[in-house]
Formats: C-alpha cells, sequence, structure tokens
C-alpha cells in the first residue's frame, strides 16, 4: 500500500506542474509549514495504522526530505530518500532533527546534481552520525538528480535499477 498526501492542498488545492517547472514546484515547496506539514504526516499517519503496522516513508527530490522529516516526526520503522534536499529537511525538522529519527534511513544521491554538492550531503552524514542514527548513504557517481525519474532528462536507468533493488531490501530487512 502507498500513500502519497497532497501537500499543497493548503496552498494550491489540485496543483500539479511538470517535472521541467521547477519554478512552479519551488513556490509551492517554500509554502509549506512545520505544522502544517506536520498536521498532514500525522494524517497519513492515522489513515495507514487502520491498515498495516508495517508503514516506512519514502520520497524523492522534496518528497525525500520530506521522507525524512517523516521520521523525525512518527514512530515509523525506516525512512528513503531519494535526493531530498538537505536544506528542506532542517527548514520543516529544525536543528539537530537526527535525534528525533525514529528508523534507519537510506539515502541516495547523484554525484552530477548540481542542487545538491557534497557539502550538502555531508550535512546529511554528519548529522546522522551526531545523533548515533543508522543510515545507509549511496552515492551514484553517474548520475543527477532526479535519476530514478524516466520522465525526466536525468534518467539514468542503471542508478534507477540498482537503487530500487537497494530500495526493496532495505524495506524488507527493516519494515
Amino acid at each position: 500500500m502507498a500513500l502519497a498526501p497532497a501537500l499543497f492542498h493548503r496552498t494550491a488545492p489540485g496543483f500539479e506542474c511538470a517535472y521541467t517547472d521547477l519554478e512552479a514546484g519551488r513556490k509551492q515547496a517554500v509554502q509549506l509549514t512545520a505544522a502544517g506539514l506536520t498536521a498532514d504526516l500525522h494524517a497519513a499517519w492515522r489513515y495507514l495504522c487502520t491498515h498495516t503496522s508495517r508503514i516506512a516513508a519514502a520520497g524523492f527530490c522534496m518528497g525525500g526530505a520530506i521522507s525524512v522529516v517523516a521520521t523525525t516526526i512518527l514512530p515509523i520503522k525506516a525512512a528513503v530518500s531519494y535526493y531530498g534536499a538537505p536544506r528542506y529537511v532542517e527548514a520543516l525538522a529544525g536543528g539537530r532533527w537526527g535525534d528525533r529519527v525514529h528508523g534507519p534511513v537510506l539515502f541516495y544521491w547523484g554525484g552530477r546534481d548540481a542542487h545538491i554538492d557534497a557539502a550538502a550531503r555531508s550535512v546529511v552524514a554528519t548529522e546522522m552520525d551526531r545523533a548515533g542514527k543508522p543510515y545507509v548513504n549511496v552515492l551514484f557517481s553517474d548520475a543527477d538528480h532526479g535519476f530514478n525519474c524516466d520522465a525526466r532528462s536525468s534518467f539514468h536507468p542503471a542508478s534507477s535499477a540498482q537503487a530500487w533493488a537497494l530500495t526493496q531490501a532495505f524495506l524488507d530487512a527493516h519494515v
């Protein structure tokens, strides 16, 4: 079972945009608040708990960051973050967010990602290490941001296939 909350329902009900229209997406993303996101994550949690106790979060780009935020708010079993911008995690979860992580986290990064450079990736690993939380940090050196999306020019089939296999194994092990 998968559930994808409509995170922009407060600011732009029914919002959709093309993968290439990053500016439209950013305009909505900056309007997210920690309080609104927390309420949405709790609502999703309550719904999922009526169906299963094996709950994890996974997301791509901003959704990847939100999957990390989710594990700081909810007692989920694990989280998977595909190229989730560390600045969103910090903005929505606050400082020392690693202390609040409930389950192991699998992070994916593209080595050619101009949006999330080595310094930004290092912030995530440093925070997880500081907090003593379990995580896996995977860098696909030839991949760019969005490497898992076959609707983008940055799609990288080899990285996508490897990431999906590891995601399934990670979730099988932890959820």
